[in-house]
């Protein structure tokens, strides 16, 4: 069988962040695809789809526990983390609670991308 390579699936309603991410991570070597709405990552995830999730926390009509709630409920569920610019500890502990695999303010240093979080085991 030919397994795809993994992918960080990048969720973002904001067109330039959803830019500097998805480079940000191809530069330090990972496959990305980008989604600007929960919804269209959604719509195109299937069954085969492999890799993690790094999405907005908060984002138009369909919000973090909807997100979290709908990958929870698929037979092959993909880790997820969360970025957020307006993050409070209430949004960051049911995030986790939820099963997040982090919770990140959007501004974190690239240092933290590339070597506090091990994203090797994520994808």
């Amino acid at each position: 069988m030919n397994e795809a390579a993994p992918i960080v699936h990048v969720v973002d309603d904001d067109a330039s962040f959803l830019a500097a991410i998805s480079w940000l991570l191809r530069a330090t070597g990972f496959s990305v695809k980008t989604y600007s709405s929960a919804q269209e990552f959604l719509d195109q995830r299937d069954a085969e789809t492999r890799g993690c999730v790094l999405a907005d926390l908060q984002m138009p009509k369909m919000n973090r526990l909807d997100l979290q709630s709908a990958l929870a409920q698929t037979p092959y569920p993909l880790p997820i983390l969360f970025l957020t610019g307006h993050g409070d500890i209430p949004s960051s502990v049911r995030a986790m609670r939820g099963g997040a695999e982090d919770f990140l303010e959007k501004t974190a240093r690239v240092i933290e991308f590339g070597s506090q979080r091990n994203w090797q085991s994520m994808v």
